[in-house]
């Protein structure tokens, strides 16, 4: 089955880190690229105003990173436009195949990642931070002797008073105990998390059943709608196969690269949107249950509605949808 959207970083990208001496800034943007990119390495319509918000930096800055991450080898820029954002081929971190994956990588579909509390760490505690949450993926500790040369690897620092206090800073991610030279390391269940996931886990839901929604044909569409009323927040969670989307399902790297693509589209067809509006998010989850039947034929379609039918209502998606399931299958 084809592979939609990443999560992971090549570990031969995070040695280069340390060797190209990356700034902070710069770490945090190409975090924010491999988020969204495809398994193939490629990210389109990145825009600084999005990156802004989400990694919070000025123009200049986010323009150095780009030019520091593609001097430095991490990054090919395939194409600058001013409407409709950057497009990005990020080096060396394709992920198309189970081969792929034998090279090595650090899963970053991690809420503390994108947390505040992250972006304010030096770069080489990113590094370590990264480092120690690929051994403490599902619960596992991580034990660091800070005798070996490992530390040094990862940051090209000696220094061990230096290294204990970038793991002094860490603690707020991890669960970390000090026993003279040699800590073990845990992840936290209440990691700082970033702002959208927060949101959708932290407000208490009641859920009620929706009224399921008809095409002009009579049939029912192929999702129903289940209403989640939160604090000041409404959330329409769409139903594959008679079952509900989790929230697991909804911040997977497939939802991140899918997104994207949809902020693409709605840029190139001149549609406004807010990348947080719950309409957008819904958006994505009625195109991922789609995805099966080709991503190309599911993205035409939504281009369709955004033309034909005015914006990203999952409604007029799923209608189009059901139009060209009933002809393909008639």
């Amino acid at each position: 089955m084809p592979r939609y959207g990443c999560g992971k970083i090549a570990k031969i990208i995070l040695q280069k880190f340390s060797d190209c001496n990356l700034s902070g800034d710069m770490i945090d943007v190409f975090l924010y690229l491999i988020r969204l990119q495809s398994a193939e390495g490629y990210v389109s319509a990145i825009r600084y105003n999005d990156v802004s918000t989400t990694v919070g930096m000025s123009y200049t800055s986010f323009y150095n990173c780009i030019n520091g991450l593609e001097k430095n080898g991490f990054i090919q820029v395939l194409n600058r436009h001013k409407k409709h954002g950057w497009d990005i081929f990020i080096v060396d971190n394709d992920f198309v195949t189970d081969k792929d994956d034998e090279k090595g990588y650090v899963k970053i579909n991690k809420d503390f990642i994108y947390s505040e509390e992250f972006y304010k760490l030096r770069a080489n505690e990113k590094i370590i931070a990264l480092r120690i949450s690929s051994y403490t993926t599902d619960g596992y500790k991580f034990y660091l002797d800070l005798n070996t040369e490992l530390t040094t690897r990862w940051t090209g620092i000696t220094n061990k008073q230096l290294i204990r206090s970038y793991i002094e800073n860490l603690r707020v991610f991890f669960d970390i105990r000090n026993e003279g030279e040699f800590y073990t390391a845990k992840e936290k269940d209440n990691a700082p998390r970033d702002e959208v996931t927060a949101v959708n886990e932290n407000t208490t839901a009641e859920q009620q059943t929706f009224t399921e929604q008809k095409n002009v044909i009579g049939q029912q569409t192929a999702a129903e709608c289940v209403k989640q009323t939160k604090i000041n927040k409404y959330k329409y969670i769409f139903k594959s196969n008679g079952m509900p989307a989790t929230e697991k399902a909804l911040y997977s790297p497939a939802h991140y690269y899918i997104k994207q693509q949809l902020i693409s589209i709605c840029l190139k067809c001149k549609i406004k949107y807010r990348e947080y509006d719950n309409e957008l998010n819904d958006t994505v989850t009625v195109v991922h249950q789609y995805k099966e039947l080709g991503i190309d034929i599911v993205y035409q379609k939504v281009k369709e509605s955004f033309e034909t039918l005015a914006g990203v209502a999952p409604r007029n998606v799923n209608f189009l949808m059901n139009q060209y399931m009933n002809k393909k299958f008639a």
